[in-house]
């Protein structure tokens, strides 16, 4: 059984101040990697998106530790840099609190079934595995993490049915290779829906940066 605390990413550069009225999202600006102002290819969190995150690790051991929630032993974040950011700034307050009881803080391990909706949409695409290791140097990679983005297509946008047996294949192997109770996942709204349906729970879309609860059970067939 695992306790699994989901965390959508928060505010990153892929959205415009002003634009077309079909919104940033639509047709060309979604499929290009910027324009000349900023780029969001992979994109990164914004400064609000940083606060919010590191907001998050504070909230975490101020209300939610009293309350009896526990902090993760494990963490795992979508390889998209926005929820790479998240989880770290995060797991900065939890890293605090672990070292004042002397206990190790947890490791961020980086699944690349956890990301967003595959291909398409340049933010959803992913850095080098070289690049993420530079920026980020204690990420933890599973073996055949690969170098370079080897899912993301630029003719076909994943349905909901594919996500979700992608993540269906990632809750079998969290409950194969995993022994923590309590977990922490940052992910994004597609990849959580899927999650949440491969799990067998109702739809929820979460909101930015929303912090939900999950229970997981699996049995023996």
């Amino acid at each position: 059984m695992h306790n699994v605390t989901y965390v959508r990413d928060f505010f990153q550069h892929d959205t415009l101040p002003t634009g077309p009225s079909t919104g940033f999202r639509a047709d060309h600006w979604a499929m290009i990697d910027g324009d000349s102002e900023s780029s969001w290819a992979d994109a990164r969190l914004t400064s609000k998106g940083e606060i919010e995150a590191m907001d998050l690790g504070r909230f975490w051991t101020r209300d939610m530790l009293p309350r009896g929630v526990p902090f993760p032993e494990q963490l795992y974040s979508s390889p998209l840099t926005r929820c790479i950011q998240t989880v770290t700034l995060a797991s900065q307050a939890l890293d605090d609190n672990e070292k004042n009881h002397n206990k190790d803080a947890p490791s961020i391990r980086v699944a690349e079934c956890l990301r967003e909706t595959l291909g398409v949409h340049t933010c959803d695409r992913r850095s080098t595995r070289s690049d993420l290791a530079t920026s980020f140097p204690h990420l933890m990679f599973d073996e055949d993490f690969t170098e370079n983005d080897e899912l993301w297509q630029t003719d076909h946008r994943e349905s909901f049915e594919e996500c979700t047996a992608r993540l269906t294949v990632w809750l079998q192997k969290l409950f194969a290779e995993d022994a923590s109770d309590v977990l922490l996942v940052a992910a994004h709204s597609g990849s959580i829906r899927a999650l949440l349906r491969a799990a067998g729970h109702p739809d929820v879309w979460p909101g930015r940066g929303s912090i939900n609860p999950l229970l997981l059970k699996a049995e023996v067939v």
